[in-house]
C-alpha cells in the first residue's frame, strides 16, 4: 500500500470588474452657494485726537454684517461702541464714541483664505460736545467717517470664520456754529483727522 501526501500549491486568481455610476468624493465645500450672509462680533482699536493736543487709544466692541454678492464682491457693514468717557469736550467731539460704517468690499477667496479691499463711508457720533458757553449745555454731535483698507478672513469650516481687518479711518469733523461766552455766535471750522484702525473677530456664515 502506498503512503499518501498532502501538498500546499500556490493559488492565484485574476479578474476584472465594472462598477456602474460615477466615482464621487463626498466632501463638504468651504464655500456653499447658500453662504450669502455673515454676522460676527469684533474688537476694535484706534488712536484718536480728543482735543487739546490729546491723543488717546480707543478700545471698543461691536459687530459686522456682510452680504456676499459673488466670489469677489460684497457689501460690508460694521458698528462699534467705544465706552471710554472723555471729559474734554469741544464743539465737534467729546464723551463716548459710536461708529457705524457701511460700503463695498472686493477681493479673492480661495480654499480657506479670503483677502479683500474695503471702502466704507459712515458716521462717528460723539456723546458729549459743547454748544453753548453761557449755559454750558452739552449735546451729541455726528461727524463723517471714511474707512479704507483690507480684510483678511480664515475659514475654519463652512460656517465658522475668523476675521482681521486694518485700515485708515478718516474723520471729517463738520463745521459748527456755537454760542460763545458773551452770547456771540462762534463759527468752528471743519477739519479732517486720519488714524489707523484695526479689528478682529469671529463670524458665522449662513
Amino acid at each position: 500500500m502506498d503512503i499518501g501526501a498532502i501538498g500546499g500549491p500556490y493559488h492565484i486568481e485574476l479578474g476584472a470588474g465594472y462598477r456602474f455610476g460615477a466615482l464621487r468624493h463626498e466632501r463638504e465645500p468651504l464655500h456653499s452657494p447658500g453662504n450669502k450672509f455673515t454676522v460676527g462680533g469684533q474688537y476694535s482699536l484706534f488712536s484718536s485726537d480728543r482735543g487739546l493736543d490729546t491723543e488717546r487709544d480707543e478700545s471698543g466692541a461691536g459687530g459686522w454684517f456682510t452680504w456676499t454678492f459673488n466670489k469677489y464682491f460684497g457689501w460690508d457693514s460694521a458698528v462699534s461702541f467705544f465706552p471710554r468717557l472723555v471729559h474734554i469736550a469741544n464743539p465737534q467731539q467729546g464723551g463716548r464714541i459710536f461708529q457705524a460704517l457701511s460700503g463695498v468690499r472686493g477681493g479673492i477667496r480661495t480654499g480657506r483664505l479670503g483677502v479683500f479691499g474695503k471702502f466704507r463711508p459712515g458716521i462717528q457720533v460723539y456723546s458729549t460736545t459743547r454748544d453753548n458757553d453761557i449755559t454750558f449745555s452739552l449735546s451729541r454731535f455726528t461727524d463723517i467717517a471714511f474707512d479704507t483698507g483690507g480684510i483678511f478672513e480664515v475659514y475654519a469650516s463652512p460656517r465658522l470664520l475668523f476675521r482681521f481687518d486694518a485700515g485708515n479711518t478718516s474723520i471729517y469733523y463738520r463745521a459748527r456754529d456755537i454760542i460763545g461766552p458773551h452770547g456771540e455766535q462762534l463759527h468752528v471750522p471743519s477739519f479732517t483727522n486720519s488714524t489707523i484702525q484695526v479689528s478682529s473677530g469671529v463670524g458665522f456664515r449662513f
